[in-house]
């Protein structure tokens, strides 16, 4: 995978699932972000769970906080 001088910022809140999908979809684009930021609006939901598990299986995402 290529990296480029660029960043992506997702939102989220409640929304674990749909997070997951949107995760996995990026990981499959040809060009990665050089920084991804998951921006969680304090959801009680399984959020923190789904970034750690893609921190674990790549070395695109980091995790800070949480």
């Amino acid at each position: 995978m290529t990296s480029v001088a660029a960043c992506a910022v997702i939102p989220t809140c409640q929304r674990s699932k749909v997070l997951a999908c949107t995760l996995d979809s990026l990981l499959q684009q040809r060009v990665l972000p050089a920084e991804l930021f998951v921006v969680d609006a304090s959801a009680d939901d399984e959020t923190l769970q789904v970034v750690e598990g893609f921190v674990q299986k790549t070395q695109v995402f980091r995790m800070y906080g949480g």
